[in-house]
């Protein structure tokens, strides 16, 4: 699908050696509806609308900051290794909005974007959330192009930052990757939704699975970020929430991914990954892109001219480098590009959503009917001219489907409901990694109904589809009880016969522990005495009781803090010190008695 209007101002990266794009630096066919403002350092593709909204994405990587002297002006990191899958992610938001535009959920309204690169730098991430906030604050009559809402950021720790600055002005910040469970909170970022699962669901969902399959005793690898770190530490505690033992918590070294994926892959491996979604027409508005409008090299969009250089391996600049020139006769269908696969879209499906979800906000803003409105005394704010906060309102209780019959809406934290598909990686002929589904995770569902799996589709680690074992210790045997091990986990222990007086009668079962003197205590002490002396027997009978009582008082704290052989050691005490109690206090008075008389 070509672009059909160049209304906008470009911001391409300049060329190298500074010479000139041969579609030149700006392109404006028509009168701008506002004035975009932004910053010389950042790259960005702009359309206009009647409704701006805001992306931000990492298109690329950037280099480490070096020290700043301040004795020069700072210079703002490279930015380098144009990303293609987030290429698709912003095509994604644009196709969104296009498709909304031809549409009749907003009529009469036309929705433009403003799309930057954070280019994995906070100090650009930074930057960006400040030039959204001055058009915030700049009056309207300036005619400043106003971003209501904004897609993104390409992660939690941008999320992070660009939520405190917008929260307290209210511009609803909607993120199709940041999944920190710390973004949930309201207190500090009021404004934060987003389209993927907090992890605090996924740590939760990971638990379950751990007990679906009854492993007790288990290990944990993490990524050494904070992502991976807070992660997995909310794994742990819902883990042992359920009886689980952690043996160890080890933290991956900085590897490629593809090699970590790999070595991941040897062990059988099953996790998880976000819903994938379909977008009709997607591929085709893929495909179809060309760098050119009306027989010239002008674009809408200049990351697509970075991006047709990368992929074909030309140059738009004219210069005497060995690159050929690029044309617009190169076909994306002749190659096969991560940008055009569309066959496992996850993210993308999200930021195609995160769009859909703030339309149907505005679709909701737009119908409002006055004095039934759900604004103080029932008024309705207008769509042509509306606070964040509003907007925000109508965000917050969106319900909308796309496509599939899965309904999207947020919770009070601003999160959708947490879809999981638990794949399997499997290695195939050509000893590459293939990603089986085996499984579903939907929190929507009734708990018991959350998980589902096919245990059959899932190969483990010795290639078979049998269920691996994960235990520290096996149940003990009939007869036998466990003993535990000092400095363990209390998965561990060991299996030791049972002292004299206990018993054990089913695998796996707690041995009857209870001292003799308990049963004594269940037998009727019946002693045959003239009426004259059942006063003193209840007396002798109180003391037995008192003194027993004292006996396993200091008998549970005993008993708990031995292990191994101390623990009989430590029943015998009580057991004999229960027995000589009973004796003393039932027998030694009448003794006295019978020795008194013989005196």
């Amino acid at each position: 699908m070509a672009f059909r209007h160049c209304t906008v101002r470009l911001r391409p990266r300049p060329p190298p050696g500074g010479v000139e794009d041969t579609c030149g630096r700006e392109a404006v066919a028509e009168k701008e509806k506002c004035k975009v403002t932004g910053l010389k350092d950042l790259q960005s593709v702009v359309k206009q609308g009647d409704i701006m909204l805001a992306g931000f994405f990492r298109l690329h990587s950037s280099k480490p900051s070096s020290i700043v002297t301040f004795r020069e002006s700072p210079q703002q990191p490279d930015c380098f290794s144009f990303k293609s899958r987030e290429f698709r992610y912003i095509m994604a938001m644009i196709f969104a909005i296009e498709e909304i535009n031809n549409s009749l959920l907003l009529p009469n309204v036309t929705l433009g974007y403003m799309i930057y690169d954070a280019c994995f730098n906070t100090h650009k991430a930074v930057k960006t959330t400040v030039n959204f906030i001055a058009s915030e604050v700049i009056p309207m009559q300036e005619n400043i192009c106003k971003p209501r809402a904004i897609v993104g950021s390409a992660s939690s720790s941008f999320s992070i930052i660009v939520g405190r600055l917008l929260g307290p002005f209210y511009v609803p910040q909607i993120s199709s990757t940041a999944t920190c469970k710390c973004l949930s909170d309201k207190k500090e970022y009021p404004s934060f939704l987003r389209t993927v699962p907090s992890d605090a669901f996924q740590s939760a969902a990971m638990a379950r699975i751990v007990s679906h399959f009854n492993w007790v005793f288990v290990g944990a690898l993490q990524d050494n970020d904070d992502y991976g770190k807070q992660g997995i530490a909310q794994f742990a505690n819902e883990a042992e929430k359920k009886g689980h033992c952690l043996d160890f918590i080890e933290t991956l070294p900085s590897v490629d991914e593809v090699d970590k994926m790999m070595k991941l892959g040897e062990d059988g491996t099953i996790g998880f990954a976000l819903q994938r979604g379909s977008i009709p027409g997607f591929y085709e508005f893929l495909v179809n892109l060309r760098p050119f409008l009306q027989n010239s090299l002008c674009s809408e969009n200049a990351f697509l001219l970075e991006f047709w250089e990368m992929t074909f391996n030309c140059s738009w600049s004219i210069s005497t480098t060995k690159l050929r020139t690029c044309n617009c006769i190169d076909d994306l269908r002749n190659f096969k590009t991560e940008f055009t696969d569309v066959s496992h879209m996850r993210v993308t499906y999200s930021t195609y959503t995160a769009t859909y979800a703030l339309a149907h906000a505005l679709h909701d803003l737009q119908q409002c009917i006055p004095g039934l409105g759900p604004l103080h005394n029932g008024t309705c704010a207008m769509i042509t001219n509306f606070k964040s906060w509003q907007l925000l309102y109508y965000l917050k209780k969106v319900t909308f489907s796309i496509i599939k019959a899965e309904t999207l809406f947020f919770d009070q934290n601003g999160d959708p409901p947490a879809v999981y598909e638990i794949v399997n990686w499997q290695k195939n002929n050509e000893s590459a990694l293939d990603f089986k589904v085996v499984g579903i995770f939907d929190s929507s569902y009734p708990q018991e109904q959350q998980l589902s799996f096919l245990s059959r589709d899932i190969v483990w680690n010795d290639g078979s589809r049998k269920v691996p074992s994960s235990l520290c210790s096996y149940p003990c045997e009939p007869g036998t009880r466990k003993a535990a091990r000092k400095g363990e986990p209390l998965c561990c222990h060991d299996c030791i016969d049972c002292p004299q007086g206990q018993f054990s009668n089913e695998t796996g079962s707690p041995p009857n522990n209870s001292p003799s003197g308990v049963k004594l205590l269940k037998q009727k002490h019946v002693v045959v005495q003239n009426k004259d002396s059942s006063s003193n027997e209840g007396k002798f009978i109180t003391y037995n009781m008192l003194f027993f009582l004292m006996v396993v008082v200091a008998f549970i704290p005993a008993y708990i803090s031995t292990q191994g052989k101390h623990t009989i050691i430590t029943e015998m005490f009580a057991i004999v010190a229960t027995a000589f109690a009973f004796l003393g206090c039932s027998f030694v008075p009448k003794c006295y008695k019978m020795y008194k008389k013989i005196k």
